[in-house]
């Protein structure tokens, strides 16, 4: 049922149309059976009239001066719930006594609403006193009842006896009875309490035999001791009926009819009330012949008082009529007034000690959830930095590559910034991306043992890059460092050694034709394949057609005597070679060098690769690897004090491939690899 507040006056109540909605008797605390089908309903009704629609009826009441414009924006909503279905939510409330061996329990109740928790938690207490007073009191309670009923048929009785007797006395001016009228009219008396407690007794057995034909079984029922019938096996057997009553009523709340104990209850009680009628045949028998002798008695009596003249006569048997009506009055009234101060005398067997005033805060525990967020907060960090450490595989900062060897690192490269040119020593000279190339040119110098100015004719230098895995920026190294060296003065000469994976004539915009491939197949020389760039002391040497077998064009004695007929027209030769771990062409070519460089990049290069690749450089060649350290974010990365990220320029993907095919066609073979995403290409 969805409400919304209107104004301080109305509401709107609606709801959906629903079809064969259940319906329920709240009168008998069931689902009826009967359906139902609701419309669409939208309803504007004033606070405090009732919603009488579809079988619904409620009230909508605003709290006195609660009305703010903010109570319009909210949307209300709930929901009408079986007896079942409600009293199932409140099922977690938990009893435990004070102490051991306390007579004093203490009840708790948990909900997320603090004053419905306190509201039910004091019903509940007064409405199990009440009850278990009521049953308490039941026997007090159906005495009355019965007595009432009593009452009022025996009351009008006496009323006519009584007119009677006054009108006859005023007619005939007649107070008192004669000797012998008294003496009868004593005998009389007598008979009749004798009488009228025969009559009382067959009026209980006629009430407790109509109850147990067809009362119901959540009746009670009188005790026969209360109404002056002392047979010890009727009363043993009502008093048994009474309180199979009271625990059938009792388990009513708790289960429904059709559970076991319910069940076995039921047949309890229409055990007793067989044994109970049994009974009743017998007293019935008895009460019959007691009133029978009761009824001869009085003919006898009246034999004599017929005697007797007739005025006198006459108001013996009005005043007999009177003192029979008289005397069960009496008799009832006396029991009524003992059941009345009885019922008020009894006191309840439980009390409350201590009403719920205010609800204790149990869920959530703040402080044990602070706690337990404190223990996960460094938990979990430390586990991933442990897990980190355990499995870690990536090249972080310089103590990673100097754990891995022991042989120089000559430089650190920073990272790239993402839009920058890959060639920027000759692009932003100026930047420190360019000083950091500078310093590593001085320290291959003193390697190469150079001095300045003194480079020597016809014995060019011959520096191998390479790197252990794709996407570790040789390439775009390669291209600064002969950048870098062609602007110090030196006649500098890039030289592509990566024939699976060709792309520096794109890069540099170069002649494909010319190049290493035509070389090897004697289209061109030495010379002419060396072509020259843009820039100043700086020309390169492509790959061209990727050829089918390019380790056996690299390791061949072609390329060798290629090698050492450009050293002797260039003073630095760069050798961009592929990865290591990929393939052996560096392996192939370091041999020629006269130093060989590996590039490790800070976030992508694998420590385990790495170490893989310098045993084989070293082990297969004999030469000594030196480090160039690249992508380095900060000092921290360059001296091993932290780790960085990576991003930018020279991020590279991998792919792999084996292919064979025919020679020097347009259809290119063989194993190659490329680097996606960037302009730095393998």
């Amino acid at each position: 049922m969805n409400i919304r507040l209107i104004n301080d006056k109305q509401c709107r109540i609606f709801y959906n149309a629903r079809q064969n909605v259940p319906t329920y008797d709240y009168l008998d605390d069931k689902v009826s059976g009967r359906t139902v089908n609701l419309q669409n309903r939208n309803v504007i009704i004033n606070y405090g009239d009732w919603f009488n629609i579809d079988g619904m009826r409620f009230k909508v009441v605003l709290k006195k001066d609660k009305w703010n414009t903010n109570l319009a924006k909210v949307e209300y909503s709930f929901i009408l719930n079986s007896f079942e279905s409600l009293a199932y939510s409140f099922q977690n409330i938990t009893v435990n006594p004070l102490g051991d061996g306390s007579s004093i329990v203490r009840l708790s109740f948990t909900h997320q609403n603090n004053a419905l928790a306190i509201d039910y938690v004091n019903k509940l207490c007064s409405m199990f006193i009440d009850q278990s007073f009521n049953e308490k009191n039941a026997l007090n309670i159906t005495t009355i009842d019965f007595v009432n009923q009593q009452l009022t048929s025996i009351g009008d009785s006496l009323s006519q006896a009584e007119s009677r007797k006054e009108a006859f006395q005023e007619s005939h001016n007649t107070l008192n009875l004669t000797n012998d009228g008294q003496y009868l009219y004593q005998k009389t008396n007598e008979l009749q309490e004798k009488r009228a407690e025969a009559f009382t007794k067959q009026q209980y057995y006629d009430y407790l035999e109509d109850y147990i034909l067809n009362a119901g079984l959540d009746q009670g029922v009188t005790s026969p001791s209360v109404m002056g019938v002392n047979d010890p096996v009727l009363t043993k057997l009502v008093g048994e009926l009474s309180d199979v009553i009271i625990q059938h009523k009792t388990a009513l709340t708790k289960r429904s009819d059709k559970n076991p104990k319910n069940q076995e209850l039921e047949l309890k009680i229409l055990t007793i009330r067989k044994q109970i009628s049994e009974s009743l045949k017998n007293l019935q028998k008895v009460s019959s012949i007691t009133k029978n002798q009761l009824d001869r008695q009085q003919n006898q009596l009246q034999v004599s008082i017929d005697r007797l003249p007739s005025t006198e006569r006459n108001l013996v048997n009005i005043q007999r009529q009177f003192k029979f009506n008289d005397e069960i009055y009496s008799f009832l009234y006396k029991k009524r007034a003992e059941a009345e101060i009885a019922k008020n005398a009894a006191n309840p067997d439980h009390k409350v000690v201590d009403k719920c005033i205010s609800a204790v805060k149990i869920y959530p525990k703040s402080i044990k959830n602070y706690l337990i967020a404190l223990v996960v907060g460094l938990l979990i960090p430390a586990v991933i930095i442990i897990l980190k450490y355990l499995l870690k595989d990536t090249l972080d900062s310089r103590d990673d590559l100097v754990k891995l060897s022991h042989n120089p690192i000559i430089g650190y490269i920073p990272q790239f910034p993402e839009d920058a040119n890959p060639m920027i020593v000759l692009s932003k000279p100026r930047s420190y991306i360019a000083e950091s190339y500078r310093t590593i040119r001085t320290n291959i110098k003193y390697i190469l043992g150079e001095k300045e100015g003194e480079l020597e004719q016809g014995k060019g230098k011959i520096i191998l890059v390479t790197s252990s895995m794709p996407g570790e920026g040789k390439t775009t190294t390669s291209m600064n460092l002969a950048s870098v060296f062609s602007i110090s003065g030196g006649k500098t000469l890039l030289v592509e050694f990566d024939l699976r994976k060709p792309s520096l004539h794109k890069k540099l915009g170069l002649d494909p034709t010319k190049s290493i491939s035509s070389f090897y197949v004697g289209r061109h020389s030495a010379l002419e394949i060396c072509q020259r760039t843009e820039f100043d002391n700086l020309d390169a040497v492509c790959v061209g057609q990727v050829p089918p077998n390019p380790s056996e064009i690299i390791d061949s004695v072609k390329i060798k005597q290629m090698v050492e007929e450009l050293k002797k027209n260039y003073d630095y030769i760069i050798l961009d070679t592929p990865p290591i771990n990929l393939i052996a062409d560096a392996q192939s070519v370091a041999k020629l060098a006269d130093i060989s460089i590996i590039i490790a990049r800070v976030g992508v290069t694998s420590i385990s690769i790495l170490r893989t690749s310098i045993q084989e450089m070293e082990e297969r060649t004999g030469v000594t690897v030196n480090f160039i350290l690249n992508g380095v974010q900060s000092a921290l990365q360059k001296y091993g004090y932290g780790k960085g990220s990576y991003s930018g320029y020279g991020r590279y993907g991998r792919h792999y491939g084996y292919a064979y095919g025919g020679r020097y066609s347009e259809k290119t073979y063989g194993y190659g690899y490329y680097d996606e995403g960037t302009t730095d290409k393998k």
